[in-house]
């Protein structure tokens, strides 16, 4: 598939980095854009795991709107 999907994602507790990790970052077709959790270690422990992908940085927030 030559088409990217680009998503954000929100909440990045157990279960959030283990779909993050498992099911996201080893689909190709995915770019993850932005990431927020209302804690700042989380989003970048998320942001982190997308980078060490070899993915572009993404956009880290505590402000979901």
């Amino acid at each position: 598939m030559k088409e990217k999907i680009k998503i954000g994602m929100m909440g990045f507790g157990q279960r959030g980095v283990s779909l993050l990790k498992d099911a996201i970052l080893p689909r190709d077709n995915v770019v993850i854009s932005a990431v927020c959790d209302c804690y700042a270690d989380r989003t970048e422990a998320a942001a982190k795991l997308v980078r060490e992908a070899g993915r572009p940085e993404p956009l880290q927030t505590q402000d979901w709107h």
